[in-house]
């Protein structure tokens, strides 16, 4: 007789040390998956089977009040039958599915989950149970429905300001140029009149045109809306920069204002909003020159290059500068004015930052009194390709 095969002992304890280690691992795993997941496994109809200790917490059912059921046990109602019934589509043909669904625990709370369904399989390839597992996202849902409401809200007030702009440019405008009018009469009629008279008409018109101002700034700064529903065109830069230096022709004659000018040739033609960056460069000019220092030529250096996509347009003067200490977050602020010396609104600033985010653009500014200001302004942009 052939005598019995030898045992290989080092063998069956490598294969049983290999099992305890899988079985390790395994017991690792599942520790893990249950205390960051909800995790639940249903047979084939969707009867519960199994749930974790986490799924019991979040839905405020014990173990004995779930087992057995279906899910519909925590069914929200938020979801249309139609959602599951895709759900339902997708598992039973043997994938994963994936998606956000809406509960409802024990005690009336909602809570949201990010949920992944994956069919178990027996050895002949046959769906027989179904995995889930989930992770809770509530927080996040609350933030983007807050979003979804604060959007919705702005975009309510949005409509309504384009709605008083109207109102403002076809209801307000017109009665006050005819009062305007109606004083000049007045004043022909009271030529020989006193001076008390005089004077008085005078009051008259300087209010009735600060209103009208008043009312063609608040025009022009609601007429700044996003910057999707403006016209985008080809921007030639330099001449833009020429059209602004035309328009303040006499002021830079004036005040002997040396203009240097330097566009890299990739930063001069782009596609943008024309009069947005016309009114910013106007801006950034006409300030540079009303505030330079006095008893010299002001000088002003514009920049434009291109970097990482963007276009840097950066204007620098050597005028008076700007105490940031003390403007602080007020110095784009919308009538906000530093300087008494000089005539103005306080509004350049304020519609140049405007437009400058409109176009989705950032403006920083640095400035040291008595030294000079230089304002760096990033616009996306679009080359002429």
């Amino acid at each position: 007789m052939k005598g019995k095969p030898k045992m290989d002992w080092n063998s069956m304890i490598a294969a049983f040390d290999a099992k305890q280690n899988l079985l390790h691992s395994l017991n690792a795993y599942q520790k893990a998956v249950n205390t960051a997941a909800i995790v639940s496994i249903t047979d084939r109809g969707g009867k519960i089977l199994y749930v974790n200790d986490l799924f019991c917490e979040i839905s405020k059912y014990n173990r004995k009040e779930l087992l057995g059921k279906n899910h519909r046990i925590v069914n929200s109602g938020f979801h249309p039958p139609e959602f599951f019934k895709g759900l339902w589509k997708v598992i039973v043909s043997g994938s994963v599915w994936h998606g956000e669904i809406k509960n409802k625990a024990k005690d009336g709370s909602y809570y949201w989950v990010d949920t992944t369904i994956s069919p178990i399989f027996n050895d002949n390839g046959d769906v027989v149970q179904y995995l889930s597992i989930r992770t809770l996202i509530t927080e996040r849902k609350d933030l983007e429905q807050e979003k979804e409401r604060l959007l919705e809200d702005l975009t309510g007030k949005y409509n309504d300001m384009m709605q008083f702009n109207y109102i403002v440019s076809h209801n307000i405008r017109a009665p006050i140029a005819k009062i305007i009018s109606l004083i000049d009469l007045l004043k022909d009629e009271c030529v020989n009149h006193d001076d008390n008279a005089q004077i008085l008409i005078k009051y008259l018109i300087d209010s009735a045109l600060s209103l009208d101002e008043v009312i063609n700034d608040l025009t022009n700064i609601l007429s700044v809306s996003r910057a999707e529903n403006q016209n985008i065109e080809l921007v030639n830069l330099a001449g833009i920069i020429n059209s602004v230096q035309d328009n303040l022709e006499t002021q830079i004659r004036e005040s002997g204002t040396s203009l240097q000018i330097y566009i890299d040739e990739d930063a001069m033609n782009f596609y943008s909003i024309k009069s947005y960056v016309n009114s910013i460069i106007f801006n950034l000019v006409s300030n540079a020159i009303k505030y330079s220092k006095r008893d010299l030529h002001p000088s002003i250096i514009i920049q434009a290059k291109k970097i990482d996509g963007r276009l840097m347009l950066i204007v620098t003067d050597y005028g008076i500068g700007i105490d940031l200490g003390k403007a602080g977050t007020d110095l784009f602020g919308l009538y906000k004015r530093f300087n008494f010396s000089k005539e103005g609104r306080g509004l350049g600033l304020y519609m140049t930052k405007t437009q400058v985010e409109a176009l989705g653009g950032t403006i920083d500014v640095s400035s040291h009194p008595g030294v000079g200001t230089t304002f760096t302004i990033s616009l996306p942009v679009k080359n002429n390709d």
